[in-house]
């Protein structure tokens, strides 16, 4: 009787248990959706934290410059106490990467195993972006950490290129792609450079200034300060001859002059012209659409 109960119970555990899928199985499945840019499959698979699911998305993995390629899965320790461990390697633009997977079989009883992934494959990272400009990741707007830490954010996702875009016309990220791969100290750092909108904003910008300050015939703060320091004098008239071109600095923050002309008639004497090539370069800020310049001291 009691072997006839043993025999059952081994016949019913072989039919439960034979055909369901083992941890290795269930481990190359998972990362084959996460190649696949499957997010919300993975997610089933090794639900992540509420909080850190914002960009766990198909959207945003499926719209990655390139996923992960080339997986191979490595058992490092047996799944006969319910627990196995798996190394993982994989190809991610040029470079290897490695990563840990453990699994565990929460089935009880009788039931069919039932291997479960315990540790995502995800890397929360710090994204700090200089000048604290906004940016979007592979469609979607970053949030920042905190207004005391302009530019910073913190982002969780799984391993891929992401492509990086600015919110604002007169700026774009470099590099405009993060590769994010299994890293013990993720950090990216990305600067912001000028775009030819912020150029072309600032060089109609100065035109417009520097012709209404050569039709002044009072001191004006927003004025270069040698066109002001000649107003001192005897009140000359300054014509504009040709208007100077401006360069940008490279992160879009001061730009300088090249070129241009003025001439400068004294009041007292209208035959006694001078030529003034300015010299002067200034400084941009940028807030949202709004783009201001001020003349700095030479």
């Amino acid at each position: 009787m009691v072997a006839a109960l043993i025999a059952a119970g081994a016949a019913v555990w072989i039919a439960t248990h034979v055909g369901a899928p083992s941890a290795q199985e269930v481990a190359e499945e998972y990362l084959e959706h996460i190649a696949r840019g499957e997010a919300a499959a993975a997610n089933e698979m090794a639900p992540p934290d509420a909080d850190l699911a914002t960009l766990l998305t198909d959207d945003v993995l499926s719209s990655a410059v390139e996923r992960i390629s080339e997986v191979e899965v490595t058992p490092r320790s047996g799944a006969d106490d319910g627990s196995a461990t798996f190394d993982v390697t994989y190809r991610l633009a040029g470079n290897d990467y490695s990563g840990t997977l453990e699994l565990e079989d929460r089935s009880s009883g009788w039931a069919p195993a039932a291997w479960t992934v315990v540790t995502p494959l995800v890397q929360t990272l710090t994204l700090q972006v200089a000048g604290g400009a906004r940016v979007s990741l592979s469609g979607v707007a970053l949030e920042q950490v905190s207004t005391e830490r302009p530019g910073s954010h913190e982002v969780t996702l799984y391993p891929a290129v992401y492509p990086l875009a600015s919110l604002s016309t007169f700026f774009a990220p470099r590099p405009d792609a993060m590769v994010l791969g299994t890293d013990p100290y993720p950090a990216h750092d990305i600067d912001m450079v000028p775009t030819a909108a912020l150029s072309e904003k600032v060089q109609a910008l100065s035109d417009a200034l520097l012709r209404n300050c050569a039709d002044r015939t009072a001191v004006a703060a927003e004025c270069p300060r040698d066109m002001n320091w000649e107003l001192w004098e005897d009140r000359p008239r300054w014509t504009v001859v040709e208007l100077p071109t401006i360069t940008l600095a490279d992160d879009g923050t001061a730009f300088f002059v090249t070129g241009g002309s003025f001439t400068l008639t004294p009041a007292d004497d209208t035959s006694a012209v001078e030529t003034y090539v300015p010299r002067f370069p200034g400084r941009v800020t940028v807030d949202g659409d709004d783009v201001a310049i001020t003349f700095a001291e030479p």
